[in-house]
């Protein structure tokens, strides 16, 4: 079944997106618990994982050397302990995702979090654009990729009016916030032409 990932900078809009397909189509479930509504939280197990499918584990450990391989280049492109498990979780949740008999919608996967440690610095920009093509790429891609973008101005008023974004501030101003990944998701973006 498909499985859909959203990714761009944060106040763009993925959240809203997915969420609103999920309100209109029962055929798709929220990968991610903060898009759950209602009795949706009940399909993700306490690992974030499709919880109805035990023929998943199987795939999951199956994929573990690719994954650990992977996050293991991963670490050394990044030198960060926290973004690598992220980075680890977030395969072993797209593998589950792309394999499940459901469809599902995410607005967090693997894409946002190359974006994310692009504009934290903690990714060389050619090392992005490396694993943005790579994942694009394997097995574990989702079946639609979807970029959203929204004008700086916009992006800056959303975050102003954001409890989550203000929480995610601590290192930036705002406007270097916006700024950091707007740049990041451009480059993104112009790494293969494809959003």
């Amino acid at each position: 079944m498909p499985f859909i990932e959203f990714w761009g900078p944060p106040g763009s809009g993925k959240t809203t997106q997915a969420r609103k397909i999920l309100s209109y189509s029962s055929a798709h479930f929220a990968g991610r618990r903060s898009l759950c509504l209602g009795a949706d939280t009940n399909q993700l197990n306490s690992l974030g994982l499709p919880r109805k499918e035990k023929k998943l584990w199987i795939y999951i450990i199956c994929g573990l050397p690719a994954d650990f391989t992977a996050a293991l280049t991963f670490f050394f492109d990044t030198l960060h302990h926290r973004h690598t498990k992220n980075f680890f979780l977030l395969r072993i949740k797209s593998r589950a995702l792309k394999a499940s008999r459901y469809s599902w919608i995410l607005d967090h996967g693997l894409h946002q979090h190359i974006l994310c440690c692009l504009a934290k610095g903690v990714l060389a920009e050619h090392r992005a654009c490396f694993w943005k093509i790579k994942l694009s790429s394997e097995e574990i891609a989702p079946d639609e990729l979807h970029g959203i973008f929204a004008p700086p101005e916009t992006l800056k008023k959303r975050i102003n009016n954001s409890k989550k974004h203000s929480k995610q501030l601590s290192q930036w101003k705002k406007s270097d916030y916006v700024d950091d990944f707007q740049r990041a998701f451009d480059a993104l973006v112009s790494c293969n032409g494809k959003s």
